[in-house]
């Protein structure tokens, strides 16, 4: 599938820009956050007037991705914006114009485990380094923290910050230049890097001198490039609301009581996921680590979920002879426990209380997996009727 990334200048363009956000934002993933527009059914931001807006459209002309990001080589930052990332500490030593913010990444679910992402950072991070930028600031949720650091990002400040009065943000920076740093977290940027002849005219370490705080370090992903894209589109793409496993509301001792009654298995980043009894019915738990569900393609795979700590697969009939249609994959260091599938069964004789709750939590489960079903089929009919029907009719 063709995926064109353009910048967003005319206002018909940002309009079907603010759109999308709106969509995403609220409609899909439930959030609540300034700038929503519920008249208009739009969503927009406080630098949007200076921000350089970039926006995905697949082959039909629908938007199905965007991103933004004020650089200080074409405008001023607002001054809330200075006050967020306490830029002015910075300001004082280096211009503005190699400073910039980037923010609104966002990405239809259906382009879940695509290259849809990479496109748009990295075409981010190439206009970064066309315009001189040296550190680029933006704000991260905290499950995102990980996957930003990946990308080269490093906490500077001692604070979180709720920039929306909503929602927890972490403020970073990444130093555009910094080769090194990029090597050592694997950044899919260092790439890019290679080619660039310019070289950085700041003091290797300013950050830290200025702001006088370590980064904070989480355990690092050491995923392939591949996997790391498909890893942030499933983070973008996750709504707030709850998403239901199968330990939810259960206490450490009813957990445990679970799993006694199962063996755990242990996978290697990149190992596919196989179980010894694969041919029988269950399901199964991650208790660590992360699954990547992939298609298999051309000796590589296709990632269309990530499931994680608490999620379930497998089947609740007997997989087909033919074997999966998809193969599990772990994404880190990964442990599961394979539930047999008779298990409600067996505890309602001793744990009846335990029994109900794992019913309950297994009909959630299900239930979560039709609306995702539904919501699937319902985006590729839109997409057909796009595609198909006459103007007079959409």
């Amino acid at each position: 599938m063709t995926i064109n990334i353009y910048e967003a200048r005319s206002e018909q363009q940002r309009q079907r820009v603010f759109e999308f956000r709106y969509q995403i934002h609220f409609v899909e993933l439930g959030k609540r956050d300034a700038g929503l527009n519920h008249e208009l059914r739009q969503m927009t931001d406080e630098c949007d007037d200076g921000a350089t807006i970039l926006y995905a459209e697949d082959e039909n002309g629908n938007i199905v991705g965007t991103a933004a990001t004020i650089f200080g080589s074409k405008t001023t930052f607002p001054e809330q914006v200075k006050e967020r990332f306490h830029l002015a500490v910075l300001e004082n030593k280096i211009p503005h114009e190699k400073l910039s913010v980037t923010g609104r990444l966002m990405v239809d679910p259906t382009y879940r485990g695509r290259t849809l992402t990479s496109l748009l950072v990295t075409r981010l991070y190439q206009l970064a380094l066309e315009y001189g930028t040296e550190f680029d600031f933006c704000m991260c949720s905290l499950p995102l923290l990980r996957l930003y650091q990946r990308l080269g990002y490093q906490t500077y400040q001692e604070r979180t910050l709720r920039p929306d009065g909503v929602n927890l943000r972490v403020p970073l920076v990444l130093s555009v230049r910094d080769k090194n740093h990029l090597q050592d977290t694997k950044s899919p940027f260092l790439r890019i890097l290679k080619n660039e002849t310019k070289r950085s005219t700041v003091p290797t370490g300013i950050i830290q001198d200025l702001y006088g705080t370590e980064p904070i370090v989480v355990p690092g992903l050491r995923t392939e490039s591949r996997i790391l894209w498909a890893q942030f589109a499933d983070a973008l793409t996750r709504s707030e609301h709850a998403r239901p496993n199968l330990f939810t509301g259960m206490t450490d001792e009813q957990r445990e009581t679970l799993l006694a009654r199962s063996t755990v298995h242990r996978f290697a980043p990149g190992e596919l996921v196989k179980l010894r009894n694969e041919r029988r019915k269950g399901l199964g738990v991650i208790l660590e680590g992360q699954l990547g569900v992939g298609i298999p393609l051309k000796g590589d795979h296709h990632w269309v979920e990530i499931l994680k700590t608490g999620d379930v697969f497998g089947e609740v009939s007997l997989p087909p002879k033919d074997g999966r249609a998809v193969d599990l994959v772990s994404q880190e260091a990964c442990s599961v426990v394979l539930l047999p599938d008779d298990i409600v069964e067996r505890l309602e004789k001793s744990n009846p209380k335990l029994a109900m709750l794992l019913a309950r939590n297994l009909v959630s489960v299900l239930r979560q997996r039709v609306d995702d079903m539904h919501r699937m089929t319902a985006e590729k009919i839109q997409t057909s009727r796009n595609s198909f029907a006459p103007a007079a009719y959409q």
